[in-house]
């Protein structure tokens, strides 16, 4: 194998698989928007929506957790968990539309690896930002799933 293979591979473990691990993660607050819309709505919501942007979800589903009479402590976590949603949604675009660049620090004599937006690269975020953003997923989707069983049980 060639240096440049080796790096190559290096990169893809370096780079590729913690960006599909952050899509991933974040396609699970995706899908729990619509597992939301078809708990809290007697409507066929979550097929009605299939074609809305997940802003669009959330907006809904905000409205209908607010309707839930009692479980203050669960609706409170469920609209943090949607504004939490409505934020991470700017990463996810960044890191979804945009693709790394890879750049040198002559000083440091290391790459840097960045996704930034193409139009405005101050707009970015690095690997260890990628990887803070796959945890904040991850948590959020538990949150959003522990708020979600509690409207649904005991109805």
């Amino acid at each position: 194998m060639s240096d440049e293979e080796h790096f190559l591979i290096k990169q893809t473990k370096e780079l590729a698989l913690p960006l599909g691990e952050a899509i991933w993660a974040f396609s699970r607050i995706e899908r729990m928007s619509f597992t939301y819309l078809k708990a809290l709505s007697t409507e066929p919501l979550d097929k009605f929506m299939e074609g809305v942007s997940l802003r669009g979800r959330l907006s809904v589903i905000a409205h209908l957790v607010d309707r839930i009479e009692g479980k203050d402590e669960a609706k409170a976590l469920a609209l943090k968990c949607i504004k939490s949603a409505t934020s991470l949604s700017n990463t996810r675009n960044l890191i979804a539309h945009n693709p790394w660049a890879i750049t040198v620090d002559f000083d440091k004599n290391q790459f840097l690896y960045n996704i930034e937006k193409i139009t405005k690269k101050s707009i970015n975020v690095d690997l260890q930002g990628l990887k803070n953003f796959t945890e904040e997923c991850e948590t959020l989707y538990d949150d959003f799933e522990t708020a979600l069983v509690t409207f649904i049980t005991n109805k």
